[in-house]
Parts: structure tokens; sequence; C-alpha cells
């Protein structure tokens, strides 16, 4: 069974043996103080309690807050107290409806009118809820169907696990029905899972729900759909504290101690009155005992009987001293075990910090290292590029050298056969004209030669060629880079000249730094009247600089506030907005806040320059915004980065930032990350020293004017180079061409002998010879342009060479990074490992701390409880008996020698005749009343001195669950709004019995406008009150949870977001979710923990 609201409640209930220690009371009462203390001042002063000294540290904890929830597992489902099924017949619009629930998230969808909201009003009143709880009238029998006498709701609830309720009786289900007739009356039954009858009381269906831990009655476990709207829409902050009150419960606590506090009082009156009779009984007690002993004899053995009580009476108070002895031998026992474990405590929280110092050192040796050795990754990719086109180059020469081969063999064969036949052929022929032919061929050879030598030129003049146009190609990238450079000093020169004009305008009318119509503004502003106080701004005309070194990192941080103006009310700002853009200001902002000089505290040491300490401010309410807007109290400004990073690597106090005078922004606390910012453009609006800034920049314009005229000769000598490099190429080009001419000519002179030398020879010897020359012709090519691949495939091969050891050292250096990052991050593993080993030690030493303090207060109790006894016996003994005995003797002894003694007295008394029986009736009886009285007044007074310590007690520990009920709530929202990308808070005013949903919507990461719920759009404060309703569920321990048009108000976006986070809750739950929406579920898919109910239009009578 989900039980764990029963047992927060029975915490409340438990006994005053436990009772917390006076040092733990007093530091929670503290607590609790400065909760209602906080919450005072929220109020005042428009801010929440967390969002000015703890927002570094709140972003951290939602940052591990979402660590934590992310390592939540889904949990199970819940084996008893979850709806299995509902029927109705003849209820509300519904004639007959049976439907049946999934264990954990259940969509109940249809049109407007369908009857969803029945069936939540249905379940409602099967589980024994009153009228007015389902808002649907005054009456029950306004729910029976139109024309109906009766209806019927039947529920069927899970009864399984470890948790069911007498499942030997009832087995896996619990049947509830419950019918309703017209004239009200009706009735229950109980029934087991077979349908047996089992009771018909209501006393039995509040038990089996008060032990399901289902809450009918509670407003946020069966939210119907009047309360949603109520709840999303219109409740106030009242509303919503006394929602809070009770959805956890806490309003119940309440009532039954303000029912105690009344019977108390009661019984004070009673006490009163009882004290006003005790004189006269005490007056009549006397009398009668007086009457009693001048009845009475002293005898002889009066003396003896007074030494005997004396003893005893002294024996008691011997007796509890020793049992004093020993509780105070118990409490220094227990306040030693408690010291040693509070040094254990302290030797673990020094390893811990020492821990933590080791971790921050390690980060940042990883920060320093990764800054200062970070692979170059876009120059690593293009050298790899680079080598995969040399071998995809190699692997393309490769194949045409070997199709080249094989044509160079094939020509050669052909060429040795062809050979052959003309040999052959020319042993057949006469050798008549053989001096003529050799001569011709000698001429043929040696024309070969030239053509040869000429080949060997064409070559060496086409790697010349392509050796300038690498060089052309370089020498058009150099200029390329200069050309950049000269825009990029353009735009620089451009601009100075813009902010030249601008500062040499604002020295004539400084209001131009703020906007063309800032003057015409202030002017109309001076000439309104205001609700409140003239608007104060803009903030810049109130800041003047006191160090110009830091004139662009400040325009940087607080650029975006100069402009503002602020008002005390929103009133003025409405009428102030107008103006604004009636005078086309722009970039102006208008805050709301009242004039409140605050004490400035929390800075750090006076000798750090703070951008608060770099300023004059001439208004102590422009200071105090800035204050609160940007913490200029608490940022740093440095003059080099290498001091600002070993400043920041120390984690100083009150420090929340670090700036450089060159515009760095120094990591945090958070991380050491450091950044660089793009600087401001236009001229600065902080009062300053205008003809200064104007020299300034007329300076800084002289050294871009001889920039921009050194890089424009740069580039006029670099374009004349390039010229030049044309103009080579050009000429190689013309090389080139001459000896292709010269190359050409040759082989028509030996092609123009050939065929003469063919003339000379009978025609088939010509074809046999022009056959040859063709193979020939094939093979000088071939081996031609085999020469050629293969002096590409060297060139390619040496570069492949050199490209792949440069390739090489970029992967050395890569491993060697990453290596170094592991070790890093291994070191930082085994250190956080450490930590939480020395936290869980920490916990559990807490833990025996808080036993043994336990232990302690009881025994301190008993002690102080038998020290009391012993100086109230010792008083009393003191006034009977003064003289001190010291005995050994056990006191049955000694009551036995006195009963003796009594027994010789009453004897002698009898031996004289005296007879004093109605005298000692009447002083016995009279002294009994008498101190019967006084018992009964007495132990009143300690039952109400009891109850109203535990009452305090227990009012203590209600204020203390309500705080930390609180706490976890904030959390909660705080959490669910980040998953948005929103940040917001819950503000409690315990006194004013107050809540509030505060909202700054935007980026998470960016300043966004703080609301208030009154301020946000439907979407927004539809998200905001799930966000807090989720946060209440996570407080509340129930089986069930149902909502009823959560959606409303929702759009599209803020609905799947909701619908996401309800999602992820519920899976983290083993609650089961019943869901009313009429909008569409068609991104909902159904599965084992899905369910959707989709509602058919009924045949409705005019009934809803």
């Amino acid at each position: 069974m989900n039980s764990g609201l029963k047992r927060k409640a029975q915490s409340f209930a438990s006994t005053d043996e436990d009772v917390e220690s006076t040092q733990h009371h007093s530091k929670k009462s503290r607590l609790d103080d400065t909760s209602d203390d906080q919450s005072t001042a929220q109020d005042s002063d428009g801010s929440d309690m967390d969002d000015n000294d703890e927002e570094a540290e709140l972003q951290m904890d939602i940052q591990n807050y979402e660590m934590e929830r992310s390592q939540r597992q889904q949990a199970g489902v819940a084996e008893a107290g979850t709806v299995a099924q509902i029927e109705l017949i003849n209820f509300m619009c519904h004639k007959f409806l049976k439907m049946k629930f999934g264990p954990k998230i259940n969509f109940v969808i249809g049109h407007n009118g369908s009857g969803k909201s029945a069936v939540l009003t249905g379940l409602l009143i099967a589980l024994g809820a009153k009228a007015n709880v389902t808002n649907r009238g005054k009456k029950l029998s306004s729910v029976i169907r139109e024309g109906a006498s009766a209806a019927l709701v039947t529920v069927h609830l899970t009864n399984r696990g470890s948790d069911a309720f007498k499942h030997e009786v009832f087995g896996d289900y619990v049947i509830i029905e419950r019918r309703l007739l017209k004239d009200g009356t009706g009735g229950f039954k109980i029934k087991t899972a077979q349908g047996k009858t089992i009771s018909t009381k209501r006393e039995d269906l509040v038990e089996i729900l008060d032990y399901m831990c289902i809450q009918i009655d509670n407003p946020f476990t069966m939210l119907n759909q009047d309360m949603a709207r109520q709840f999303l829409s219109n409740s106030s902050s009242n509303d919503k504290y006394n929602l809070f009150l009770r959805g956890t419960l806490l309003a119940n606590l309440a009532n039954d101690f303000a029912k105690i506090r009344e019977t108390l009082d009661v019984t004070d009156e009673s006490i009163k009155r009882k004290q006003a009779f005790l004189p006269a009984l005490h007056r009549k007690a006397k009398e009668a005992m007086m009457r009693f002993e001048q009845l009475s004899e002293s005898g002889k053995y009066e003396d003896a009987l007074e030494i005997l009580n004396n003893e005893l009476v002294w024996s008691q108070v011997i007796a509890k001293e020793r049992r004093l002895e020993e509780a105070q031998s118990s409490v220094s026992a227990c306040e030693e075990k408690i010291a040693s474990i509070e040094r254990e405590i302290d030797r673990a929280n020094n390893k811990t910090a020492h821990f933590g110092e080791e971790l921050t050192q390690i980060k940042h040796a990883k920060q320093r290292y990764r800054d200062g050795n970070q692979p170059d990754q876009d120059a690593q990719q293009a050298q790899e590029d680079k080598v995969g086109n040399i071998k995809s180059n190699m692997d393309k020469i490769d194949g045409d050298m070997k199709l080249l081969n094989t044509r160079f063999k094939t020509a050669k064969a052909a060429l040795a056969e062809q050979d052959t036949k003309i040999r052959e052929k020319k042993q057949r022929l006469a050798t008549d004209n053989q001096a003529k032919v050799d001569a011709i061929n000698r001429d043929v050879e040696r024309m070969e030669q030239d053509m040869a030598e000429c080949q060997q030129l064409i070559s060496a003049k086409e790697h010349e060629k392509a050796a300038v146009q690498d060089t052309i190609k370089k020498r058009r990238t150099e200029l390329q880079d200069i050309k950049e450079e000269i825009q990029t000093a353009t735009k620089e020169r451009d601009d100075l000249r813009n902010d030249l004009r601008q500062l040499t305008a604002q020295k004539q009318d400084r209001l131009n730094a703020f906007g063309n119509g800032m003057g015409d503004l202030l002017r109309d502003i001076r000439g309104r009247q205001w609700t409140g106080r003239h608007p104060v701004g803009p903030f810049g005309l109130h800041v003047k600089l006191k160090h110009p070194e830091y004139s662009d990192v400040l325009e940087i941080i607080l650029g975006g506030q100069l402009s503002n103006f602020a008002v005390e009310n929103f009133d003025d700002q409405a009428v102030l907005k107008v103006l604004v853009d009636r005078y086309r200001v722009p970039r102006v902002n208008i805050l709301v806040a009242r004039q409140d000089i605050f004490d400035i505290t929390d800075q750090p040491d006076d000798q750090h320059l703070t951008i608060l300490r770099a300023l004059d401010f001439s208004d102590e309410y422009v200071k105090r915004q800035l204050i609160i807007s940007n913490r200029i109290h608490q940022i740093v400004l440095m003059d080099n980065r290498s001091r600002a990073d070993e400043f920041m690597a120390t984690n100083p106090k009150n420090v929340s930032g670090c700036f450089t005078a060159q515009c760095h922004r120094i990591g945090s606390k958070a991380g050491h990350r450091t950044e660089s910012l793009r600087k401001s453009r236009g001229p600065s609006r902080f009062s300053q020293d205008v003809d200064g800034e104007i020299r300034r920049l007329q300076s800084k314009l002289r050294e871009w004017d001889d920039k921009l005229k050194e890089l424009q000769t740069k580039a006029a000598q670099s374009d004349r180079a390039l010229q030049d490099l044309f103009n080579d190429a050009r000429s190689i080009e013309s090389q080139i061409r001459e000896h292709d001419r010269r190359h050409h000519d040759l082989s028509n002179r030996i092609a123009r002998l050939k065929e003469k030398l063919q003339e000379e020879e009978p025609d088939d010897l010509n074809i046999l010879e022009t056959e040859r020359q063709e193979y020939d012709r094939e093979l000088k090519q071939c081996q031609g342009m085999f020469r050629s691949l293969r002096e590409q495939l060297g060139q390619e091969a040496e570069d492949l060479k050199r490209e792949e050891a440069t390739l090489a050292e970029f992967s050395t250096t890569a491993v060697t990074y990453n290596e170094r990052i592991r070790q890093f991050d291994a070191e930082a593993m085994g250190v956080i490992d450490l930590i939480q080993k020395t936290n869980s030690d920490i916990t559990r030493l807490g833990s025996d701390k808080i036993t043994q303090t336990s232990r302690l207060e009881a025994q301190a109790a008993n002690r102080d409880r038998l020290q009391k006894t012993v100086q109230d016996w010792t008083a009393e003994a003191m006034g009977d008996y003064p003289m001190r005995v010291e005995t050994d003797r056990p006191q049955d002894v000694i009551q036995r020698d006195i009963k003796h003694m009594q027994q010789k007295i009453d004897a002698a008394r009898a031996e004289v005749g005296m007879d004093i029986d109605t005298a000692q009736e009447l002083a016995s009886k009279a002294g009994t009343e008498y101190e019967e009285a006084k018992k009964s007044i007495t132990e009143l007074q300690d039952f109400n001195k009891k109850m109203n310590q535990a009452l305090a007690k227990r009012e203590q520990r209600w204020n203390q669950f309500r705080m930390f009920i609180s706490l976890g709530v904030k959390m909660d929202f705080q959490y669910y709004l980040h998953k948005r990308g929103d940040e917001g808070s819950v503000k409690f005013n315990f006194k004013k019995e107050t809540l509030d949903l505060v909202v700054k919507t935007g980026d998470k990461f960016a300043k966004g406008k703080r609301k208030d719920s009154k301020s946000l759009s439907g979407g927004e404060k539809s998200f905001s009150q799930i966000s807090f309703l989720l946060s209440l569920w996570d407080r509340i321990s129930s089986p069930l949870l149902c909502l009823d048009e959560f959606d409303v108000y929702m759009d599209a976006v803020n609905r799947k977001q909701s619908m996401k986070m309800l999602m992820d809750v519920a899976y983290e739950s083993n609650s089961q979710y019943i869901l009313i929406t009429p909008q569409d579920a068609s991104n909902m898919v159904p599965g084992s923990n899905v369910s959707i109910h989709r509602m058919q239009d009924p045949e409705r009578n005019g009934q809803d």
C-alpha cells in the first residue's frame, strides 16, 4: 500500500518520549522564523529571497537536481488502491457506461458535452463524496439521469500485493457499489472480487480508503473540472495557499491543533474553579487534624518513631541520589560519544574539502591543457583530404600504366612480326637501288633524333610552365588575403569615422548617444505630472567612468541597461512607454521598482576593482537598480587575462564574475571557461571626457589609414609580381608552341622521305613498311606516355610520403591530447569517488549523531527529572527532618520497624482508654478530601502543561513539515519550468498565508522578464500552474491522481510540453493517473503504461 502520507501523519501523532533537544528546537525555530522574515522581505521589495544572493548556486542546484531526476528509473505500478473499472448506469448523461482503466496513465478524451467529467464525478460519488465536493449540485439526486428514478455507480479497486486490504476476505479487487434514488436516499455495498457483499456501512468504506491512502476530499488528488479551472486561472494568493494546505493535509492537522487548544483552554478554566475551593478544604483538614492531635497523647515511643521516620525519609532521598548518579554517568557517556562522532565528522569534512580542492586543481589543469593543446581538427581533416586525393591520383595513374603496358606489348609483338615480313620480302627483291634507300634512311634517322630532342625540350618547358602556374596560384591566394585585410581595415576605418561623427554630435548634445529622440523625450518627461516620482533615466546619464581603460568591456556588460528608465508604478510605466514609442527612442526598457536605498553587502575584498568601484553614480537609485539587475558589486575587473585566470582559480568569496579590459569573460565558479566578447559599436554612453575620446579615435583613425595605405601598397606590389608571372607563363607557352611547330615540321619531312622511299620499293613492300611505321609510332607513343605517367607517379609518391608524415604528426598530437584528457578524467573520477565515499561516511555519522543526540536527550531528561525529584525530596525532607541521616538499611526493614513501633503506640493509647476513633476518622476524611482535590488539580495542571508542551512541539513539527514541503515544491517548480527554458519560484508568506508563483520567461541562459501569475499568457499560466501541481503531487502519497480539463487554456506547444512532463512524472511514480481532456490525443501512443479512452457523444436529454 502507498502509505507514505499515513506515516507522515503518524509522525505528528507520536508521543513525547522522543522529544527533540532544546538546541535542535531553537535551530529549527530560527530556520522557520527566517523563512517567514524572508517571505515578508519578498513582499516588501518585490524580489525572490533566492534571486539576490544565491542565483549562481541555485542554477547549479537545478543542474544537480536535473541530473538526479534524469537518473531515476521508471517506477512500477501500484498493486492496491488503483481504479480497475468503473460502471455508470443512469448517471448524468450516461444511460450505461463501462470503462476499464490501465494501471498507469489513462486519458479520457472527447468533445465537450460527451460526459468526460461525469466519469470523475461518478468515481467521487462511488467513493463516498458529498454533493458539494462534485460541484454538480446541492443534492446527489441531481446526478440521476433525466427520466430515471435511480442511478448506480460501481467501482473496482485493485487489491493485490503485500499492501492489499484483507486480501483473504476481498481477493484481488474491492468492489464498491453506490445506489442513488430520486428522494435523496441510497446506500453503499462493499463486495469481494466474486461479488459477495461484505458490508453496507460508510465507516467500512472510509476504513478501506484510509488504508489505501485514497483522499477523495483532497483538492489535488481529485481535481475536478471547476476546481481545475479555478486553480488554473482565478485563484488568488490566499486561495493557492489554502489549497496547498488542504492538498498536503496540513490544514487537517491545523484544525486538530485548534480543537486541542480549545480543550486546553476549557481545562484551564476548570483548574481555576477547583483552585478557588482548595483553601476551604485545607482549613477544614487542618482543623480536623488539630482536634485529633489534641486528643492524642505523646507516648514514650514517639521519639523513636520520629527517628525511624527521619531515617526512612532520608533513605528514600539517598536511593534517588544513587539513581541520579547513574543517570549522570549515562549522560556523560552519550556526550563523549557525540563528541567523538563530531570529531570524526570534522575529519571527514576536512577530507571532503581537501578532495574538493584537489578536484578543482584537476579541472583547472585539464582546462589549461585543453586551452593550450587543442588539436586543429580542421587542419587535420584538410590534411586527410589531401592524402586521400594523392592516393586517388596514384591509383588512377597506376591503372593508366597497366593499360599502356598492355598496349605496348601488343604493339611490340606486331612490330616484330612486321619486321620479319619486311626482311623476308626484301631478300627476294633486287638490291640495285640499295644505295639510294640507305641515304634516305640516314636522313630519316637524323631527323628522328632531332624530333626526340625537340620532344625533350617540350617536356622541360611543360614542367617549367607547371611550376610558374603553382607560383601564380600562391600569389593569387596572397593577393586575396591582402584584399580581405584591406576590406577589414576599410570597415574599421569607416566605423571609426562614424563613431567620430557621433562623438562630435554628442559633444554638442550628449543625449545623442542614447538616440536621436532622447532630448525631446526628457523634455516631455520634465513637463508632465506623474503619479509617483519623476522617471529616472537614461541610466547612463547618472554614471561616470573612473577607469577609461575598461570602457569597452563595461559597454558590453552594461550597454543594454544604460538607456533604461525606472518608475515607481505601472501607471507611470504605461505612460512612459507611449512617450518612448512617440519619440522613437530605441533600446529603452522601463523598470518598475520602488525607491529602496538598501545597504550594499557581500562585496569582494577592497583590493579588487569591481564594476561598482569603477563607476561614479550621481543617483543612488540608479546604482541600486544596476546592483539588482547586474550584480555589479560582485563582478571583478582585471587588466589582463592571466591574472584573471589565476584569481578565479581560487574560487574567491563574494565574486559572481570576472572580466578583463581586453573584453574576456573569465570562467566563474561553475567551470573555468573563458570566452572573448564582441566589442560594442558606437560611442560610449558613459559620462566621460568627449574631447579626449575624440582625440583617441582620431589617433586610431590615423593608425588605420596608415595600415590601409601599407596594405594597398603591398597589394599593388603583389599584383605586379602576379603580372610578371603571367608574362613568364605566356613566354613559356610561346616557346612550347615553337617547339611543337618544329616537331610537327620534322614529322612531316620524315613522312615525305618515307613516302619517297616507298616509291622506290614495290607496292606490297610499301604496304608492309607503312604498317610497320604505324606499329612503331604506337610503340613510341606508349613509351612516351608510360615515361610521363611514371614521372607523375614518382612525384605523387613523394608528395604522398611528405603529406602522410604531416598527417602522422596530426594523429600523434591527437592521440597524445586524448590520452592526456582521459588521464585528467580518470583522476577526476577517482577524486569524485573519494568525495562520494566521504559524503556517505558523513551521512552515516550524522545519522549516528542524531541517534546519540536523541538518546542523550532522553538520558538528560531522565537525569533532570531525577535531579528535580532529588531536590524536591531533599527540600521536603529538610522541611520535616532537617537532620540528614546517612543509612544503608533497606527501606522495607525501616518500614517494618516503624510498623512495630506504631503498634506499641496504639497499644499504649488503648491501655489508657482514650477513644479517638471519631476524631481520627474526621481528620482522615478531611485530609483525604483535601489531598484528593490537591492531587486532582496537580494532575490536571501536569496534564495541561504536558499537553501544551506536546502541542507546541507538534505545532513546531507542523511548521517544519510545512517548510520542508514548501522547499521541495520550490525546487520541483524550478525544475519543471527549467525543462521549458523558463525560470520561476514559488513565494510563500507563512505569516500572511499567501502563495504566489513568479515566472521568468525566455531563454534560460538569458535574463528573462519576471512575471507573476496574473501577467502570464494563457498558455504560460497553465504551464506554470501544471508545474506547480506536479510539484505538489511529488509531496502527496496517493495511489490515485485525477485531473479534469487541465489543458483547457493551453496552446499546442504548451500542451505538448505539459503532456510530456506529466508522462515523465507518471513514469517516475507508482500512482495511477486519470487525465480528462477535451483535446485530441492523436500524438499519444497506447501501450502497457498508457490507456486512451475516447468518449462517444451519447444520446442526451438536456442534462450535462
